[in-house]
C-alpha cells in the first residue's frame, strides 16, 4: 500500500493526534454512535449515511413484519457492562426522533453513571412540545441537544425552538457549512441570531460522500471564517502534530481542512469511535471489528482503512506513519 504524504508548510508529518498517555488531560473519551433507526425524514445531498443519494439511501425496515423496535434493551445491558472507562454516546439515525422509544432509551443512558456525555443529534423537524418532554429529567450537566441545520432544508422556525429550549437544556446547534452559494444568506443569518441570542453552536464542515464532494472557495472562507473561529468545536485544545524533521507544531481545525491533514489511510491508530447499529451489534467506526463483551477492546490500535478522518474525535486519537 502506497502511504500518501500529508505536509505542513512543506515539512512531511509522521506523527498526529494527542499521544495516548495524555488523552485523559484532554476528556478525550472513547465515543459511541448509534443509529437508533434506519429511516430519515431528510434527504440531504452529503449525508455521510448515504440518505441523500438514491443509490445509496439505506432502505429502510421499519413498520415492515419482524421489525424489532425494542433492539435497543440488549444494547443497554451491554454498555452497562463496561466499567473500564468513561465514555461519550450521540444518539444518531436516521432521525432518532423517529423512533417511538427514544425518550426510554434517553432515560436509561442517562442512568449509566459511565456516561460521561450525552447527545441527541437531530433535525428539529418535531415540534417543540416534543423535545420539552424528552429532555425533562435529563441529568443537563451531561446531556446535550444538538439540532443539525441543513441549509437544503432551512427553516427560520427551527431557530425559535432552539431559542426556545435553550431556556431549559443545554442546546448547542450543528450547523453544516454549505458549499452552495445560494445558501450562504440564510446560513450567515442563522450565524448572527446565534450570536444575538448568545447561542453557542458548532461549525461543521461537510466531508465527501457518496458522491458528494464538498468545494470550500477563497470566497466562502473570506465570508465566513470570522463565524466559524466562534464555534464551539473550532475551539477545541489545538492537536499536536510532529514532521519528519522533528518540529511539532499544534494546529487548529480550520488548519486541518485547509491542509489536508486528514487522510491517514495506512497509519497506525488508536481508535476510540464505535458505532451501535440499529439492530444491536456494536462495531469499531473504522476497522468493523466488534466490541468485546466487557468492551476491553474500546481503545484498541489498528491499521487506518480509512480514505479520510472524519471530525475532531477522529483527528484526536495518537496516529503514526507507518514507515516504508
Amino acid at each position: 500500500m502506497t502511504i500518501e504524504k500529508i505536509l505542513l508548510d512543506g515539512d512531511e508529518i509522521i506523527s498526529a493526534g494527542i499521544p495516548e498517555d495524555e488523552q485523559s488531560k484532554y476528556n478525550i473519551n472513547p465515543t459511541f454512535d448509534w443509529s437508533v433507526i434506519d429511516k430519515c425524514n431528510y434527504m440531504c445531498k452529503y449525508c455521510s449515511a448515504g440518505y441523500g443519494n438514491k443509490l445509496t439511501r439505506p432502505v429502510s425496515k421499519l413498520g415492515r413484519v419482524g421489525y424489532n423496535y425494542m433492539a435497543w434493551l440488549p444494547v443497554i445491558s451491554k454498555l452497562r457492562l463496561i466499567k473500564n472507562t468513561k465514555w461519550n454516546m450521540s444518539i444518531v439515525g436516521g432521525e432518532p426522533t423517529l423512533h417511538p422509544e427514544l425518550n426510554n432509551i434517553l432515560k436509561k443512558l442517562n442512568d449509566i453513571k459511565y456516561c460521561a456525555e450525552l447527545c441527541l443529534l437531530t433535525n428539529l423537524s418535531k415540534d417543540v412540545n416534543y423535545f420539552e418532554q424528552l429532555t425533562t429529567g435529563m441529568d443537563i450537566n451531561r446531556f446535550w441537544l444538538n439540532p443539525s441545520i441543513h441549509f437544503q432544508y432551512y427553516n427560520v422556525e427551527n431557530l425559535n425552538k432552539i431559542i426556545q429550549l435553550n431556556k431549559s437544556a443545554q442546546v448547542e446547534p450543528q450547523i453544516m457549512l454549505s458549499d452552495n452559494i445560494e445558501h450562504w444568506d440564510n446560513m450567515e443569518r442563522f450565524f448572527n441570531s446565534c450570536i444575538d441570542n448568545d447561542i453557542t453552536y458548532q461549525a461543521i464542515y461537510i466531508e465527501p460522500s457518496h458522491g458528494y464532494v464538498s468545494k470550500y472557495t477563497d470566497s466562502f472562507y473570506t465570508r465566513f471564517n470570522k463565524y466559524i473561529d466562534r464555534s464551539s468545536n473550532m475551539k477545541h485544545e489545538p492537536i499536536r502534530v510532529v514532521t519528519k524533521s522533528g518540529k511539532v507544531k499544534w494546529v487548529d481545525c480550520t488548519a486541518i481542512q485547509e491542509h489536508e491533514i486528514k487522510k491517514f489511510k495506512g497509519w497506525n491508530c488508536t481508535t476510540k469511535t464505535w458505532l451501535i447499529k440499529e439492530t444491536g451489534d456494536i462495531v469499531n467506526s473504522c476497522t468493523g471489528e466488534p466490541m468485546s463483551l466487557t468492551g476491553k477492546n474500546i481503545a484498541c490500535r489498528a491499521i487506518c482503512p480509512k480514505e479520510t478522518c472524519m471530525c475532531v474525535e477522529w483527528w484526536q486519537y495518537d496516529k503514526h506513519k507507518i514507515c516504508s
